[in-house]
């Protein structure tokens, strides 16, 4: 599926109606993992991978929820984490990525976005997600994909707030978040 999406990249860089230097790529769900196999091509400027598109497949889901990753499926963990997992890809992406996900995904699990992340070589890069939800964006995330894309292949400044400062500190057995 990425070398088709290659080959959709190479069709549309020689359109006449195309701007070139201009090409995004976002997918949903498994399209979100053929995202983020294929934004490690150098003619992308930006990717949004919708809830899917995280590594770590062959890792259990955070918690010790035992039994939830891809492992007793796989002959070859080794093999599949270092070609089909996403966290072989990561570090190869060099242009900004913003993850849209939800926050109870069971494709692209939280955790696994952000260590995704941690795997880029650049610090150009964002996350919303559609809280209390399953597999699916809400109309911030919409609009944040239109402003993403305009920004970075547009040049048009869209000021996207930052995200917020947060903490959390927990006191005589209380906790506290703050945003």
């Amino acid at each position: 599926l990425t070398v088709a999406a290659r080959r959709a990249i190479t069709f549309l860089e020689q359109q006449p109606e195309v701007d070139a230097d201009r090409l995004g790529f976002a997918g949903y769900s498994m399209g979100g993992m053929i995202t983020a196999l294929t934004a490690i091509d150098p003619r992308l400027k930006a990717v949004v991978p919708f809830v899917g598109g995280t590594g770590f497949k062959d890792i259990d889901f955070p918690g010790g929820i035992e039994g939830s990753s891809l492992r007793p499926q796989l002959r070859s963990p080794e093999l599949y984490r270092n070609t089909i997992d996403a966290s072989s890809s990561w570090p190869l992406v060099r242009c900004p990525v913003c993850f849209i996900s939800s926050s109870n995904d069971f494709h692209a699990a939280f955790d696994r976005i952000y260590q995704s992340l941690a795997l880029l070589p650049h610090n150009d890069w964002r996350v919303s997600t559609n809280l209390h939800a399953n597999h699916g964006p809400g109309p911030e995330q919409w609009v944040l994909l239109n402003l993403w894309f305009d920004q970075h292949l547009k040049g048009i400044d869209q000021h996207i707030p930052p995200t917020p400062p947060s903490a959390f500190q927990v006191s005589d057995s209380q906790a506290t978040f703050t945003v």
